[in-house]
């Protein structure tokens, strides 16, 4: 019997991670691609704040061993601070947790080098353009920058790795324009980060990580993650999608802060996250979809980076049994989802943390909030703390 042909689109760490997953299986049974949009792979802002899980879960799910060079710091806590006068009765909540400064350029490179020895076809420079359902699985095209060239490309099932505006997700059908437009778009975030060197000491000595919720601007925060005692990446998460509304605003808190006179090591980039939470329905015949693709984002932090890498790992496994077994239909790929939900409860909460974004919101507006919601948005915490970051 002909191999089957598995299409992964998009290199970032869930596509690497489903990649490797995928690849160690299937060995020369499948045919494994990897598409990436970019003439490179690694984010070039190469730094994120992550629960040390996540080097677990490469180790378990890849079975790949985390390098010390992928760690930049270590962290024991998210110092979470609320505006002034807000009815919590308190302006700082610290949340323990083991963590580490993630150097995702090098560990996306990394990761990279493990698929490709374990045969899976990386194609750098290659934008996704077109994709449809047939009966014996998807045609797709693809442009070739360098050259112009259109790829054709017909593959068994697809892997949806592709960031925010999911371009696989969108030209199949699986998201249409009013869904699009009236529950996606609106949902997106806009973050802004620089790195700078700096005077970083006392947040670093206090093992921490700090995010300071903005005053009457629900969801959005300004965050400093520490690198060591001076460097860190400092950055705005805004639900605006104005970019000029946000540089404004980060310059604001660089300003009030005095970090407008530091050193800048790396200008401001920009990227959309996905808001809303996790879709509940991450699957359907032939297709999976993992990481910002499926908005497997927590809500009130956005934290992607565990879930993202889990799901990669695990949609990895699943893909490898469907096509061992002949078998890429949606109850077969629902596993996927079920196993995912088993070793990350958080994904059986998403609706708990709607609210808990929405009692957030009531905190930074200063709003009272009644005993039920205070005893909520404490138990979600933990279940972010635990499970999300």
């Amino acid at each position: 019997m002909k191999p089957k042909v598995i299409t992964i689109v998009g290199a970032g760490l869930a596509g690497l991670s489903t990649a490797i997953s995928l690849s160690r299986r299937v060995g020369s049974k499948a045919e494994v691609y990897l598409f990436e949009d970019h003439d490179y792979i690694g984010e070039e802002l190469s730094g994120d704040a992550c629960s040390s899980v996540v080097l677990d879960i490469i180790r378990q799910r890849c079975y790949v061993e985390p390098h010390n060079k992928w760690t930049r710091s270590r962290f024991n806590k998210i110092m979470v601070h609320f505006p002034e006068g807000n009815k919590l009765g308190r302006e700082r909540v610290d949340a323990d947790i083991e963590g580490v400064m993630f150097d995702k350029t090098k560990v996306e490179r990394d990761l990279a080098k493990v698929a490709k020895k374990l045969g899976c076809n990386i194609r750098i420079g290659h934008m996704f353009l077109d994709g449809k359902k047939t009966k014996y699985g998807f045609k797709t095209a693809f442009r070739e920058k360098k050259t112009g060239r259109i790829e054709h490309h017909k593959t068994d099932a697809i892997v949806c790795a592709d960031g925010y505006a999911s371009k696989v997700v969108r030209s199949i059908g699986l998201m249409g324009k009013e869904f699009w437009d009236k529950i996606w778009w609106p949902s997106l975030d806009l973050g802004l980060q620089t790195r700078l060197r700096g005077n970083f000491k006392d947040i670093f000595n206090e093992k921490g990580i700090v995010i300071k919720f903005a005053e009457n601007r629900p969801s959005e925060y300004f965050y400093v993650f520490p690198w060591n005692e001076e460097e860190a990446n400092v950055g705005y998460v805004s639900t605006s999608r104005n970019a000029k509304t946000i540089d404004e605003t980060l310059d604001h808190y660089l300003k009030l802060y005095g970090y407008d006179k530091y050193e800048v090591l790396q200008q401001k980039k920009g990227k959309f996250i996905p808001g809303q939470g996790p879709l509940f329905k991450p699957y359907w015949e032939g297709l999976t979809v993992v990481g910002d693709a499926g908005a497997q984002v927590e809500p009130s932090f956005r934290a992607g980076i565990r879930l993202g890498v889990e799901a990669g790992g695990i949609a990895g496994e699943v893909m490898a049994e469907a096509s061992l077994a002949n078998n890429f239909s949606e109850d077969k790929l629902r596993e996927y989802h079920a196993r995912l939900q088993e070793v990350n409860p958080s994904l059986n909460h998403v609706k708990e943390l709607r609210e808990t974004k929405e009692i957030i919101e009531k905190v930074c507006y200063r709003r009272n909030i009644q005993k039920s919601e205070l005893t909520l948005m404490n138990m979600y915490f933990d279940v972010i703390r635990k499970y999300a970051w």
